[in-house]
């Protein structure tokens, strides 16, 4: 994965979070699953030797899971603040 490969690594650790709090409601912490599962199988698909149209599919996923992990925790972090 690119260089937002961290970033999207911390995303992820805040959506477990997210799914494991008991003050999450089940939607949330649903979709917040959802994303970490997402990231694992993501994870999982780097873990052997990929041919160069294989690497950019990874890193367009990539790309398109971390715009969404984004939105979503920003959203949840919003709420924080209410």
């Amino acid at each position: 994965m690119k260089s937002e490969s961290i970033a999207l690594t911390l995303l992820s650790v805040f959506c477990r979070k997210i799914a494991e709090s008991t003050s999450t409601d089940a939607s949330t912490a649903t979709k917040a699953s959802g994303l970490f599962r997402e990231w694992e199988l993501l994870v999982v698909r780097t873990q052997h030797p990929l041919r160069q149209d294989e690497r950019r599919r990874i890193d367009e996923d990539a790309e398109s899971l971390f715009k969404r992990m984004k939105e979503f925790v920003t959203l949840q972090v919003s709420r924080l603040s209410l």
